[in-house]
């Protein structure tokens, strides 16, 4: 057996993980993707998964489930795509959720939609590093459990790494980023998939018919949040495993400039950064050679190239302002309902920036993490997120009366959940908490 997968890992493609041996099974994959107001930068996002599952040869659909989106998406989605759409099977199925903005029931709902083995969840503003689907694939046929991959935060001033989250519950029911790999997962200087308590759910993973056993998210929680602690928390009770592949990587955009940045890093395509790489190498100094790599750019990018190129700055410095005007190019004109067709830029910013995306209140946040400790943990973890809740407003009688009514509604609309999970779980939170499975790394 290990020397088929010493094999296995031999006949690996370029950019084939190193840290999980190939199995040679290629399951059928479902990715659904929750979307509000998120094109043009789902495109990227579609396209990123595509190649990633072409380059390995699975077979996958496309799952988009739009949630009230007021900017076109689901029209704009079946008419670029429907080709797809017209497969049959489809490759690309379009789902509407209109019904209130709900970020964890439209993956619930795609996951039901989904026919395959494996059904990634993830949000409509992705890219993926090349390898990492892959990775987390193959590492759930040999592991099972629920996987993640380390994520990049793309926000507009920040760029951080993120390896899951170490636990904050008595502070807030959540955590706190994890931005390093721990020593204890290396092996010969090769980071390996490890166990975490719970991770971003930007892109998780798991096989279909376990996700749907355990019965998903909580479709009670409103909006946006809460969802990392419940569902990660709920697979460890079951008796379940949640890993993290942290030679992925999983490049998710928080903000405005953030989101552009997702769809350049994926329309603006491999060719394009080779070409901008090569014309700024330093090694390219015939002008006939710059001219003939200037002509496969857009026209419009020309002088920007030139411009850069005569500046005293680093090769980083002149790709990121590269990639950061990129989005102007790209902006294409689009037919609206109403048969008329404006430019993206004439638009407008804030219909493309401001309006995508979910947008929370402190009184949905409360409420999400209420529920998420009171059916993972019962009364007692209601009780602590409660008053700490209270502790900070408890002079403000009106605040202390709107919080009464989030938990009478906690405990109404989670009571069955709760009682799913009671009767579910091979150990209590308290229990999990003590024992901390995912501290072994002794069969990473």
């Amino acid at each position: 057996m290990e020397q088929k997968e010493e094999v296995c890992r031999a006949v690996q493609a370029p950019g084939a993980p190193s840290s999980i041996l190939d199995t040679g099974k290629r399951p059928k994959v479902s990715v659904v993707l929750g979307v509000r107001n998120e094109y043009p930068v789902i495109l990227g996002t579609i396209l990123s998964f595509v190649e990633e599952f072409e380059f390995w040869g699975y077979p996958y659909e496309i799952i988009v489930v739009d949630n009230m989106s007021t900017d076109s998406t689901t029209w704009i989605l079946k008419d670029k795509f429907r080709r797809w759409c017209r497969e049959k099977p489809p490759l690309l199925k379009v789902v509407e959720y209109n019904d209130g903005p709900a970020n964890v029931k439209v993956r619930n709902l795609g996951a039901r939609e989904a026919t395959g083995e494996v059904v990634f969840l993830g949000d409509g503003h992705l890219s993926i590093k090349t390898g990492t689907c892959h990775g987390m694939i193959q590492g759930w046929l040999r592991r099972g459990g629920l996987w993640h991959s380390a994520i990049n935060i793309w926000g507009d001033t920040t760029d951080i790494k993120c390896y899951g989250y170490d636990l904050k519950l008595e502070e807030r029911f959540w955590g706190n980023l994890c931005r390093g790999i721990p020593d204890q997962a290396f092996k010969d200087g090769v980071s390996m998939p490890y166990r975490v308590p719970m991770a971003s759910h930007c892109c998780l993973m798991a096989g279909r018919e376990e996700y749907l056993d355990v019965g998903g998210y909580n479709e009670s929680f409103r909006c946006y949040g809460g969802g990392e602690p419940y569902l990660d928390l709920k697979w460890w009770l079951f008796g379940k495993e949640v890993w993290i592949f942290s030679e992925g990587l999983v490049r998710h955009a928080f903000g405005v400039n953030a989101a552009w940045r997702t769809v350049d890093a994926t329309r603006m395509g491999r060719k394009h950064k080779e070409l901008l790489l090569k014309f700024f190498s330093g090694k390219v100094t015939d002008a006939e050679e710059k001219k003939t790599i200037l002509r496969q750019l857009p026209r419009s990018r020309h002088t920007k190239v030139m411009e850069l190129d005569q500046q005293d700055i680093s090769l980083n410095e002149k790709m990121a302002a590269c990639i950061d005007d990129w989005p102007r190019v790209i902006r294409s004109r689009v037919q609206c309902k109403d048969g008329t067709q404006r430019s993206e830029l004439e638009k407008g910013d804030e219909h493309l920036h401001y309006s995508r995306g979910y947008f929370w209140t402190n009184e949905q946040f409360q409420y999400n993490f209420m529920l998420s400790a009171f059916t993972i943990g019962g009364y007692k973890w209601l009780k602590q997120r409660y008053e700490q809740y209270f502790e900070g407003r408890k002079g403000n009688p009106r605040y202390v009366e709107e919080l009464q009514q989030l938990r009478k509604e906690v405990i109404k609309n989670g009571l069955e959940d709760r009682k799913f999970i009671e009767s579910r779980q091979v150990m209590s939170l308290d229990e999990l908490l003590v024992k901390k499975p995912w501290e072994n790394f002794s069969d990473i």
